[in-house]
């Protein structure tokens, strides 16, 4: 089986069907049109086969699973390409999106052997817009060239792809329509704090708490309230206080594996990860921010990553068109003296081809987790108009890129070694 880590499935499994059948069996979902422009699309060989699995009148005795071959696989689609394709259900404006999919031990020694041919593999190969985009009766090779979502393109990217469709032509490509179904895609950050903060269904279905396993000290050492935040659309996971009562959480903010100090203040909208929370520390509102442990050259460090929730961090520009990229908001044309970056090219590394805000240089690495959240908050904060950023002298500024290259796995660890055992030596915080 291969799935997806940000992909949440709630369904009904009833009917004949099995995994039985060669070559891949995918997971198919009934969605409307517009998700299909962020998703995997399904070319259904029999569309009517599907009119009938989606028809309230149905007999009960059918099930709610049903297997149907898919002539073709689309990956992010747009809605004429769709329509010129047959992937939209006639009559019904529905289609079927991916999820997870199965493949037969005759499919897996056919890409063991394309991986002993041709590794070692140094381009980016993607389970889903290159083994599927390649299978079925009408598949055809014209999206080995189409790199939009390819986040690194190397120069034998476009030739290996084409390798693969060579490879997985001719393989069975099934799909179960499971018409009884729900998906949940948590892969954004707007998706993540939407489903885990707002969305009812998801919250009862995945049976979602507003707090788990959350604590807080209490120097008085007389009991502590319940603690009532202004809405109970938060979500607060593996975090500590140092004082609860202290501290204001607005609308929709999501806290995982953070240490809160007091009279802490986090705007709503807002993502906040494997942070050190200083005292007195106002978090800006419609913001994500993630505290990284890496470790260069020798040298341990923390660097924390923080955009608006609403930037695009694939979205690419050519070196001429650098200082159009968009951060929180307003372009870094316009951000060049709020962000201290008086030559915008050297956020990049000189041999950077393709320029986004994913392989910017724009965090440093600081010596503890609190200093680099608290630089962060820094960065957004002027960005929106307050007080200009001054970049930390003598230091060394990463990118995300670099964050996941130098991370540093063992340091996580040990810090939240030591911040479970503040949690689990405080006192419980119930919301």
């Amino acid at each position: 089986f291969l799935c997806c880590s940000d992909v949440l499935l709630v369904f009904t499994l009833s009917g004949d069907w099995n995994f039985s059948l060669p070559g891949i069996t995918a997971a198919a979902h009934p969605s409307p049109i517009d998700i299909g422009l962020t998703h995997g699309v399904f070319v259904l060989e029999n569309q009517q086969e599907a009119v009938r699995a989606l028809s309230s009148d149905k007999p009960a005795s059918s099930g709610s699973v049903s297997t149907v071959k898919c002539s073709r696989f689309l990956h992010k689609p747009t809605e004429k390409f769709m329509r010129e394709q047959g992937a939209i259900i006639p009559g019904l404006d529905t289609i079927f999106t991916d999820s997870v999919f199965y493949f037969d031990y005759a499919t897996g020694k056919i890409l063991r052997e394309f991986y002993r041919l041709h590794k070692p593999l140094l381009d980016e190969i993607d389970a889903y817009g290159d083994f599927l985009q390649g299978m079925g009766t009408n598949a055809t090779d014209e999206y080995v060239s189409n790199v939009v979502n390819v986040s690194k393109v190397t120069p034998d990217l476009v030739e290996t792809r084409r390798k693969i469709f060579q490879q997985l032509r001719g393989v069975q490509f099934n799909t179960l329509l499971m018409t009884e179904s729900r998906f949940y895609h948590i892969g954004t950050t707007k998706e993540f704090v939407f489903h885990l903060c707002e969305d009812p269904l998801f919250r009862e279905e995945m049976a979602c708490v507003p707090c788990a396993s959350v604590a807080t000290g209490n120097a008085s050492g007389e009991p502590s309230p319940k603690r009532s935040f202004p809405s109970k659309d938060i979500c607060m996971m593996s975090s500590y206080f140092h004082d609860v009562n202290s501290v204001q959480l607005n609308k929709c903010v999501l806290l995982e594996f953070c240490e809160i100090g007091r009279n802490v203040t986090v705007g709503g909208d807002t993502i906040v990860s494997q942070a050190v929370i200083s005292d007195n520390t106002s978090v800006p509102e419609n913001s994500f921010i993630h505290t990284a442990f890496v470790e260069r050259n020798g040298q341990r460090g923390c660097v924390a990553f923080a955009i608006a929730m609403d930037d695009s961090t694939k979205a690419k520009r050519p070196e001429a068109e650098i200082s159009a990229l968009r951060y929180c908001g307003s372009s870094l044309a316009d951000l060049q003296t709020a962000l201290d970056f008086p030559n915008l090219r050297e956020m990049w590394k000189e041999s950077e081809v393709s320029f986004t805000l994913w392989n910017a240089r724009m965090a440093p690495m600081m010596d503890t987790p609190a200093a680099a959240f608290q630089d962060a908050v820094s960065r957004l904060c002027a960005a929106r108009g307050g007080p200009a950023y001054k970049r930390p002298s003598g230091v060394e500024f990463m990118s995300m890129v670099d964050i996941l290259q130098f991370k540093d796995t063992a340091s996580v660890l040990s810090w939240r070694g030591t911040l479970h055992e503040k949690i689990t030596s405080g006192e419980k915080v119930e919301v």
